[in-house]
């Protein structure tokens, strides 16, 4: 398979965003499902804010009332109900935080679900694109950073508009004049916030462009940690990844400067506000127009009014990080790159699990790059039970005659037939349920040996039977045999405690275990020993009988005794026929056998011994 690392896709780069609104609205597609919850929350939030807003008037009522009268009696009971409203604030907050919190983690459940779906339904082509590193940054961070658009966005700022239209209506009530001089300094705060919206929008969509470079560093190098210690690069690793570090360090204290310029500049205008205030209120008491207890409530309103305008640098900044997230998760669902469209689901069913499938390229050229032709007008069948191999220097294009089969790439010209079916009219599960493949690239997940052969094996009973049946064929009972747990032993990431040839070993049995209609195997034994070799081909000869099979091989005593042998060259078929047809051809093949082997004999013979 062919993997970017390393390399930053020109899709990955930051962008310049896309509008607010259309964000939100996407976004909010999510939330619908679960709106019962949301609007329990919103609520809530309601009853809260109105909590809240009428605890400074029971302040100017205890002040103009039983303080000023000096009845300690009646002060009592305006404590009580002070206190009262603050035991309910706490306790209405905290089922609203429950209520949201509960909401906002159901609807990342889903979008994570969605973004990690709609990726493993990519073609390969797509992960040529995107470094994994930054997919899984995507799939994490990115959509827990859109918990804030949730929790700490489109919810937190209803309920401070809820509140601070609550506080102006109350405040008019109470003065028109303080009121008007309370509100003169929105507009300048409104201004700021439109100010430094774009240039928080802009910083934080760099840090999350950066935290995913970082990320995509973190995987190539761990992953390759072995060639990183072998080839002595500690050094160069920890530069490499100190200028990553360092870049997405600029970026954060950048936007964390921009925030804190924000929310000084705020602060500063609420506390000019206020001081108008009491200047204003003082007059105003001098001239019997308003009373103690109204101004004290007025500076109390004025700090509650303020209080979400001086937290809307947190905010933006929050919004500003969720909205540059969004915009990243959103790119990867809107790829629409595809296979293309299987014709009929039912035409494919009729032949899955079909016995013995026959195989054809016509004139198939392919690319994976437009510059880099990789086969040029390739045409070859294979008739059902027929075995046939495919031999060739490195890069002549031959594991690419595999992944087309399997059609992890679709062909750009001409055609390449299953069971006289062009792939692309096959539903791509059924098809890939026909096949049995074993690459040289070997990859074993977590789990246990057992989880990693049933990869390929049915469901339910059968699938034990042929889990058991695949590990006997695959000459994987000679390695469980040696291991306290057998099939049920650990596989650590990677396979790292199991020998490459043990790796191998399971990877067969794992293409075993479908009991397939068409064999592919590219390099299948590259990492298996001489002799395990040896024993794995014999043990597969009942298998193969009756089964298509697709051999690439660069060991080429390993394909003499198959029934005929494909030579080719910069994607190019440029020699078929049998092991003794083309030594006495004398061309390539008799050139590559010389070379890599000699005349060496004691081939495997895969043919049952009549």
């Amino acid at each position: 398979m062919r993997v970017a690392v390393g390399v930053a896709a020109p899709d990955d780069q930051p962008g310049q965003g896309t509008v607010d609104f259309i964000i939100l609205r996407r976004f909010l597609g999510y939330v619908w499902p679960h709106r019962g919850r949301v609007a329990v929350a919103l609520a809530l939030l309601l009853v809260l804010s109105m909590v809240q807003a009428v605890q400074p008037y029971i302040i100017k009522l205890a002040i103009d009332g039983p303080i000023t009268e000096g009845d300690l009696a009646g002060l009592f009971r305006w404590v009580m109900l002070f206190l009262g409203l603050l035991l309910g604030e706490a306790t209405l907050r905290y089922f609203q935080l429950v209520a949201l919190e509960g909401a906002g983690q159901r609807v990342l459940r889903d979008l994570r679900r969605q973004v990690f779906a709609h990726i493993i339904e990519r073609p390969m082509a797509f992960f040529d694109r995107h470094v994994v590193g930054r997919l899984i940054t995507r799939v994490t961070s990115d959509v827990e950073a859109l918990n804030e658009l949730f929790s700490q966005g489109v919810l937190a700022v209803l309920g401070d508009l809820v509140k601070m239209l609550l506080i102006a209506s109350i405040i008019f009530q109470l003065d028109v004049t303080l009121s008007l001089v309370s509100l003169v300094s929105v507009p300048l705060l409104l201004g700021l916030s439109f100010y430094f919206q774009g240039r928080i929008r802009a910083t934080y969509r760099r840090v999350r462009y950066l935290l995913s470079r970082l990320n995509a560093f973190l995987a190539e190098s761990l992953a390759g940690m072995a060639i990183v210690q072998l080839f002595g690069r500690e050094e160069r690793e920890m530069e490499r990844f100190l200028d990553s570090s360092e870049a997405y360090r600029d970026a954060e204290v950048e936007g964390v400067r921009y925030e804190s310029l924000f929310s000084a500049l705020v602060e500063f205008v609420g506390t000019i506000a206020t001081a108008m205030i009491l200047w204003a209120g003082a007059e105003r008491i001098g001239m019997g127009a308003v009373t103690f207890g109204t101004l004290v409530a007025f500076i109390e309103y004025a700090k509650r009014f303020f209080q979400p305008l001086q937290e809307l640098s947190t905010k933006y900044a929050v919004l500003q990080s969720a909205m540059a997230s969004a915009e990243r998760v959103f790119e990867i669902l809107d790829d629409d790159s595809s296979l293309s469209g299987y014709a009929n689901q039912e035409l494919s069913e009729s032949f899955r699990g079909g016995g013995g499938g026959g195989l054809e390229f016509d004139r198939v050229s392919f690319s994976y790059r437009d510059d880099e032709p990789v086969l040029r007008d390739v045409s070859f069948s294979v008739a059902p039970g027929e075995r046939v191999a495919l031999v060739g220097a490195t890069g002549s294009g031959k594991s690419t005659v595999i992944r087309l089969l399997a059609r992890l790439y679709d062909v750009r010209r001409g055609a390449v037939r299953v069971q006289g079916i062009d792939v692309r009219d096959w539903d791509p599960t059924a098809l890939r349920e026909s096949l049995g493949v074993v690459t040289q690239d070997v990859f074993l997940f977590m789990g246990t040996i057992r989880d990693n052969v049933a990869l390929g094996a049915p469901r339910g009973a059968d699938g034990v039977e042929a889990v058991a049946r695949a590990s006997a064929l695959a000459q994987l009972d000679a390695v469980l045999g040696r291991l306290p747990q057998g099939l049920d032993t650990d596989v650590r990431e990677w396979g790292a405690n199991l020998s490459s040839g043990e790796r191998q070993l399971v990877t067969f049995a794992r293409a075993l275990a479908r009991d397939p209609s068409v064999l592919m195997l590219d390099e299948a034994t590259a990492s298996v020993d001489p002799a395990t070799e040896e024993r794995i081909q014999r043990a597969t000869q009942e298998l193969l009988e009756g089964r298509t099979a697709l051999v690439v091989a660069h060991r080429l005593s390993t394909v003499r005794a198959v029934d005929r042998i494909l030579v080719m060259r910069a994607g190019q078929i440029v020699e078929s026929g049998s092991h003794e047809e083309l030594m006495a051809l004398g061309g390539v093949y008799q050139r590559l056998y010389t070379l890599q082997l000699g005349d060496e004999p004691g081939a495997v013979n895969w043919r049952p011994a009549s």
